[in-house]
């Protein structure tokens, strides 16, 4: 890295393709790799250059295609690697802006979480927007725990995100594999009792009337998760909306038995 930085840190006029100095793979390694060090916060950290170099010379990734021109997206890139270890949203940001933007691909790693999930992860609405227009599918899966986008931007509380997919067609009755809905996930997080009212306001017709009794791997509903973590709003627009307070969980409790 440090052979790198000497290398262009004197260089004059503008900066080389890096896929004549590089293969793709040592370019991805590489900034991987400068990103760990600058949040280290290593003093005088050689790998900031290298993130600079990459930013500046306009690097911009581009996907393999298959024999018939179309791109591979099973791709583990640091995109992935970066918003799944939560690294600050102002790096994936850059990641995003600079280097993968083409959002008619939705690379996914081995697990199932996509460019997508990142977005949604940290807000990003302008960026999910355009894969949303690109045609990407919003009920895409990180199979190793069935959490689609919606489940993702509602954990984050990313209310215009989560408006967003629900627009463009997101299923807010889809359970993840520990069997939560969408609205299980508002109500196991401390989060504003309106995404409650967006989840019903801006989902499509077809996957309505909602599953407001919905009942998770320990038969838990949405209702017996805000009596839990005392969400007295959220307690509120649920039993408004419909839930039943006479539902029993696994270990046989009610509404009334959690009060």
């Amino acid at each position: 890295m440090i052979g790198l930085n000497i290398l262009f840190r004197d260089w004059q006029g503008q900066l080389p393709n890096l896929r004549d100095v590089f293969q793709t793979k040592e370019i991805e390694r590489l900034l991987m790799h400068s990103i760990k060090d600058v949040l280290k916060g290593k003093r005088h950290c050689q790998g900031k250059s290298f993130i600079d170099l990459v930013l500046q010379s306009d690097y911009k990734d581009e996907p393999d295609v298959d024999g018939d021109g179309k791109p591979l997206l099973c791709h583990v890139t640091t995109m992935h690697r970066v918003a799944k270890q939560n690294y600050d949203g102002r790096i994936v940001r850059k990641l995003f802006d600079k280097v993968y933007n083409r959002f008619d691909v939705n690379y996914t790693d081995e697990t199932g979480f996509t460019h997508l999930h990142a977005a949604c992860k940290y807000g990003f609405e302008d960026i999910v927007k355009k894969f949303l227009e690109q045609g990407q599918d919003p009920e895409c899966l990180y199979k190793k725990t069935g959490v689609s986008p919606l489940h993702v931007a509602l954990f984050g509380g990313h209310k215009k995100v989560v408006e967003l997919l629900l627009r463009s067609g997101a299923n807010p009755n889809l359970a993840n594999k520990d069997g939560s809905t969408p609205l299980h996930v508002i109500c196991n997080r401390k989060r504003n009792h309106d995404l409650v009212n967006t989840l019903f306001e801006f989902s499509n017709d077809k996957y309505k009337p909602i599953n407001i009794n919905a009942q998770d791997n320990k038969d838990n509903a949405p209702l017996h998760l805000a009596l839990l973590h005392r969400h007295k709003n959220l307690i509120e627009v649920l039993l408004r909306r419909g839930s039943d307070p006479n539902l029993a969980n696994a270990k046989k409790l009610t509404a009334l038995h959690i009060l």
